[in-house]
């Protein structure tokens, strides 16, 4: 911690538990971090020490912690104090159903729609949704997911499922699926592409992004509808 005074500086710096305090100029101070045992260690610094006040930085062997004003703050990761974690993406998806065209079968089809080769995740087979955004309800961005992707005005059932997914790459997202039974208006393919209706036991075939997994083998094994 350093307190300017008149040119002069309190300084302490903490090592595996133990405090070294000292009243003194810019140059003294930096011989004694030169003189701390390990794992202490050396911090810049200038004799105006007024932007430091109120600040500990506390350091062992193992972790780095930050303390201001008395509250301990996340684990320092970066240099700037920036955390790197993203925030959790809400999303949501309809499993938009109907009864197989195949009367013998009487099966249920789910419409599945497959990422163009030029979109993220190229290729992947998903369902129809997207992002909730500011101020909408999961139901009320569904609604305008169908519209925008399918042109379709969709009556939106229960929530049939939600996972939470993290991705390799760090991103999170937590995705609601409901159920559709009944629509107007014509399917329109706007941004996929292909779509397709598929019935629920030849889902698991298909290359489907890895947050729907868990989804796609309790829809193919008849547990959830």
């Amino acid at each position: 911690m350093w307190v300017s005074r008149g040119g002069f500086a309190l300084m302490s710096v903490f090592s595996q538990g133990k405090r070294y305090s000292t009243e003194s100029s810019a140059p003294r101070q930096q011989e004694i971090c030169s003189s701390l045992p390990a794992p202490a260690r050396k911090v810049q610094f200038t004799p105006d020490s007024s932007k430091l006040d109120g600040v500990v930085v506390a350091l062992n062997s193992q972790t780095q912690s930050l303390r201001t004003d008395g509250r301990v703050k996340e684990r320092i990761r970066k240099l700037d104090g920036h955390s790197s974690a993203r925030p959790v993406r809400l999303v949501v998806a309809a499993l938009i159903l109907r009864k197989s065209a195949d009367d013998a079968t009487d099966s249920t089809e789910v419409l599945v729609c497959q990422r163009r080769a030029d979109q993220p995740m190229s290729l992947k087979w998903e369902f129809p949704g997207g992002k909730i955004e500011a101020g909408e309800t999961a139901e009320q961005a569904l609604t305008r997911e169908l519209d925008e992707e399918l042109g379709i005005a969709a009556v939106i059932g229960p929530r049939v499922a939600q996972v939470r997914h993290r991705y390799r790459n760090g991103g999170c997202i937590d995705l609601q699926f409901f159920a559709v039974r009944d629509f107007t208006g014509e399917l329109d393919n706007r941004i996929f592409n292909e779509i397709r209706w598929s019935p629920l036991h030849e889902l698991p075939a298909l290359d489907f992004l890895a947050a729907d997994f868990g989804l796609i083998r309790d829809l193919s094994e008849g547990k959830l509808l």
